[in-house]
């Protein structure tokens, strides 16, 4: 499975504005699973955006069960990459989410 293809399928659902930390692996032989965040306009309504993409998953790419974490985009969540990343790949580095979740956290800002 090409998880780029399905990271750019469930960033075109309505209402999914991001895809990232996107994983999948095979649990067992027909037992395909994935986790992964999707960042969501903020009128976006949640259940109709979960339900299409477990949807999305499960026909497009035999992917049956899906942990799905929900981020509003403008909520001020910094989501930190893992090493393997494509953010990470593309220049989002744990030291720069570091570095905003710091001065978030000055006073007075």
């Amino acid at each position: 499975m090409d998880v780029t293809v399905a990271q750019r399928s469930l960033a075109g659902l309505p209402g999914v504005v991001d895809v990232h930390d996107l994983h999948v692996w095979t649990l067992t032989s027909g037992m395909n699973m994935a986790s992964g965040h999707l960042s969501v306009a903020c009128a976006a309504d949640v259940a109709p955006v979960m339900r299409a993409a477990h949807v999305l998953l499960a026909h497009e790419f035999e992917v049956t069960h899906a942990t799905l974490q929900v981020e509003p985009k403008d909520s001020g969540f910094v989501c930190t990459p893992c090493p393997s990343s494509p953010a990470t790949a593309a220049g989002c580095t744990r030291e720069g989410a570091e570095a905003e979740r710091a001065k978030d956290a000055q006073p007075g800002s």
